[in-house]
């Protein structure tokens, strides 16, 4: 395969479920039992979820009773609706004040357990497990796409533990010049790897450097707080971006974590918290960070050899994303007249057992053109890696 053509795949939760991790309210569930077992501060016995998520809920329950909507327990709650709630009534400031610049108190704890319970289950992931993501891993070329819409770091490590080159940013650059242009690095081989919604173990600086900034004025630098950069000797945290990176760019000032166990012990779980899009309704409000991933992407697939979908079934809380994936797809699967390139089938794989099922998930993808799409409903595992991604 040239190195003007790539693979392009887009992995959803299925990809992880495979591994056991939870999906949609499942990990929602999880989060709020998290939150019941850990005090607000030590020696207290009041826990995060009495002080901080169940206020909220309880207003959240009223208002949606005001709305005509009766929810009779916490059970019943949508929690993709009950996050977007949170979402706009922070970014409208409501309340009249803000608690801080990566949210109010319950959005922040809501992101740092999300990433606290995955963290925890990638942990005890099984060397047979590890195997799956390591074959998959292993399929990868250089200069294949991978768009991610997960936070785990199950492809990640996998990746790392065979020594295979990747990036995080969708461009690289030798040098950027004093004009504001750059020069592209275009001799690496990189896997490209987009984290669309972010990672459990990226963190913004951002915050960090404008408390720093403030004290320093007041002449109390050492009051400026941050588990992570303020001590940066323990954590080793490392710029996500490889190469030069423009001075604007929001990445710019992102770092990666491995010792994630560390920070759950010491963070503090409603100041600061990983980059990470909670599932929302609402999440453009919070995707300056990670908008320029979507950069340039109506030309994604025009020079893909292969597409494939995995475990990504379109939900409606991310339903922004239909759009680029339109382009994406139909510039696969329509562009082969003006290329002259070969394409093969365009792949999806999820779970589906019924007939219903399958029906209704190939309804929500009439993005797709059928006759163009081969679908694969026995879920992404090892005999799937073998029998459709060795031989791309």
């Amino acid at each position: 395969m040239s190195k003007y053509e790539y693979n392009t795949f887009i992995i959803g939760a299925g990809f992880s479920a495979a591994a056991g991790l939870p999906l949609g309210d499942s990990l929602m569930r999880l989060v709020i039992d998290e939150s019941k077992k850990i005090p607000i501060k030590e020696g207290y016995t009041e826990t995060l979820y009495e002080t901080i998520l169940k206020p909220d809920i309880e207003v959240y329950l009223r208002y949606k009773s005001w709305c005509g909507i009766k929810l009779d327990s916490e059970e019943q709650i949508n929690f993709e609706d009950f996050i977007s709630y949170l979402d706009l009534n922070n970014y409208l400031v409501l309340t009249g004040e803000s608690w801080s610049e990566e949210g109010e108190r319950s959005q922040i704890l809501i992101r740092n357990l999300i990433a606290k319970v995955l963290y925890g289950l990638e942990l005890s992931l099984s060397e047979e497990k590890k195997s799956l993501y390591n074959n998959f891993a292993k399929q990868l070329k250089p200069n294949d796409l991978v768009l991610t819409f997960n936070y785990d770091t199950l492809l990640d490590n996998a990746l790392k533990r065979n020594d295979i080159q990747f990036r995080y940013n969708g461009f690289r650059y030798k040098k950027i010049n004093e004009d504001g242009s750059g020069i592209l690095d275009d001799e690496n081989e990189d896997v490209i790897f987009l984290k669309m919604h972010g990672s459990i173990h990226w963190f913004s600086k951002d915050s960090y450097d404008q408390s720093l900034e403030y004290h320093s004025k007041k002449g109390n630098p050492h009051l400026a707080y941050h588990t992570i950069f303020k001590n940066p000797y323990h954590f080793d945290p490392q710029k996500v971006i490889k190469g030069c990176a423009f001075p604007d760019d929001p990445l710019n000032n992102v770092y990666e974590v491995s010792n994630l166990s560390a920070y759950f012990d010491l963070g503090e779980l409603v100041i600061e918290c990983p980059l990470i899009i909670s599932p929302s309704f609402n999440k453009l409000i919070h995707m300056q960070k990670l908008r320029d991933f979507w950069r340039g992407f109506n030309e994604t697939g025009v020079f893909s050899k292969n597409f494939v979908i995995i475990g990504f079934s379109l939900p409606d809380h991310d339903e922004y994303i239909r759009l680029p994936l339109f382009r994406a797809v139909y510039n696969f699967q329509h562009s082969d007249y003006y290329t002259g390139r070969e394409k093969n089938r365009l792949k999806v794989i999820d779970f589906k057992k019924t007939d219903e099922e399958k029906i209704a998930f190939k309804k929500n993808y009439s993005i797709l053109d059928e006759s163009k799409t081969d679908f694969y409903f026995e879920g992404f595992d090892e005999n799937m890696v073998d029998k459709l991604l060795q031989n791309l």
